[in-house]
């Protein structure tokens, strides 16, 4: 809700957001915030009531993560895929925390590690799909570089080999 709420003009610009409630205009942007902050803070009382501290303070850095690194990251450099790989990663750790009251297992590691691995495979599917809508939308992505290919097709290497080298994968 958040990352639809401050991207709305930029989500107006792309085939694959243009239909999301703000950008569309179904919702302006006050109202996204509203539904935002009653998200998170219903997420807050939620995780007060029924995980413990280190849990919620786990989803609560995911939550800053995502909106306040990633999203606007994804307008100033190529590394918010590498950031977004690693925040979406750490979902995992919730759980392991919120069940065993530890922080690492090997399996939450190795999970994690799998679904970093999968981030790029995933995300540059998309990107591929809608390159010229991510650039005209002023978003810095990899494929705004790619001289004759050459930077993606390195990309998709380092992200085959990821996938295919992950103890899950």
């Amino acid at each position: 809700a958040y990352n639809q709420t401050v991207e709305g003009d930029y989500d107006k610009k792309m085939r694959r957001t243009q239909n999301r409630p703000v950008a569309r205009g179904t919702i302006n942007k006050q109202v996204g915030g509203m539904i935002s902050g009653a998200l998170a803070l219903s997420s807050f009382a939620v995780y007060t009531q029924l995980a413990n501290p280190g849990a919620m303070l786990v989803a609560n850095s995911i939550w800053i993560g995502y909106c306040l690194i990633y999203t606007p990251l994804k307008r100033y450099s190529v590394h918010n895929t590498l950031v977004g790989a690693i925040i979406g990663a750490l979902p995992p750790f919730i759980g392991t925390w919120a069940q065993l009251g530890t922080l690492f297992t090997p399996e939450t590691m190795l999970l994690s590690l799998y679904i970093f691995s999968w981030q790029y495979p995933h995300f540059y599917g998309i990107l591929y799909e809608n390159r010229y809508d991510y650039k005209k939308a002023g978003y810095e992505m990899i494929s705004n570089y790619d001289v004759d290919g050459v930077k993606a097709t390195r990309h998709i290497k380092y992200s085959a080999v990821l996938a295919l080298t992950t103890p899950l994968g």
